[in-house]
């Protein structure tokens, strides 16, 4: 008699063994302990503990006591000017989002078909200590809406670190450009799956929603990277902006088994942005 395929697939998977969570997929899991206690500025008991190595709970967990989360009231003009802006989304494409752009008539209008992001003035985000990063997109360069790219030109110097974090929308490809850079990439299963040290004139693509994290050698590091669309956005792990440090105390402190107090100093340790300067820098 012959099992139709559908059952003989459930068959398969029941007669499988039951694997454990396996930190279930905690992006942090795949770093190396000493990287993720730099990042956070933390010690390596709580590097460890943010990775879960013994948390077998899964990706939701109880937690002991009701959760407070500070939420200020919206008023009846917040909540007019909300629907105003349902209603206009409503409507239509804007010309930026719609079928009138183009894609040059800006730049027609200006002329300007470069732009040099190596210029320190450009930069988005400098810390004296630890570097600055650059980014071109759209926004800056109207053209490259109708290419479907966008650029980063990253400085790091000798030991800094940029925040671990993973591009929401794009693919990244990555080029040294000068010095040594130590990166570590890890999958949306939390699995490692690249930690290598990149030196001058080596690539390496970054996929998307892959987490990354960047050290400098000790001759510093600078590279370009070309992403797969015109306003790609990442998300930080670490720093004042990450998602960590926005989350009310109660929830990291259940999220990660951390006590009160140890998650309060976690959300407030990491007290740069974006570029961490080395820990020896910061005392």
């Amino acid at each position: 008699m012959k099992v139709p395929r559908r059952q003989e697939t459930q068959r398969r998977q029941s007669d499988r063994p039951q694997l454990p969570y396996q930190n279930a997929g905690n992006i942090l899991n795949g770093f190396t302990p000493d990287f993720i206690a730099e990042a956070f500025n933390v010690d390596q008991e709580t590097a460890q503990r943010l990775q879960g190595q013994n948390d077998q709970r899964g990706h939701i967990v109880n937690v002991g006591q009701d959760l407070q989360i500070i939420r200020p009231p919206q008023t009846r003009r917040q909540q007019q000017q909300q629907q105003q802006q349902h209603q206009q989304g409503r409507r239509g494409p804007s010309r930026r989002s719609g079928g009138w752009s183009n894609g040059v008539e800006e730049t027609i209008c200006s002329m300007k078909l470069k732009e040099n992001i190596d210029n320190p003035s450009h930069a988005d985000f400098v810390n004296p200590e630890a570097g600055r990063i650059a980014n071109l997109n759209s926004f800056k360069f109207p053209i490259l809406e109708h290419l479907q790219l966008s650029a980063e030109r990253g400085e790091l110097r000798p030991n800094a670190i940029q925040s671990p974090h993973w591009t929401i929308n794009a693919h990244n490809l990555l080029y040294v450009t000068e010095g040594n850079l130590r990166l570590q990439i890890v999958n949306d299963q939390g699995n490692n799956v690249f930690d290598q040290e990149l030196r001058e004139g080596q690539v390496v693509v970054i996929p998307q929603n892959f987490a990354v994290i960047k050290r400098a050698g000790e001759q510093g590091s600078r590279w370009v990277s070309f992403k797969t669309n015109d306003n790609a956005m990442i998300a930080n792990l670490a720093g004042r902006v990450s998602a960590i440090s926005s989350m009310p105390v109660d929830v990291v402190a259940n999220a990660y088994q951390l006590s009160r107090e140890d998650a309060q100093r976690l959300k407030f340790s990491q007290r740069e942005t974006v570029l961490f300067s080395p820990s020896f820098a910061r005392g």
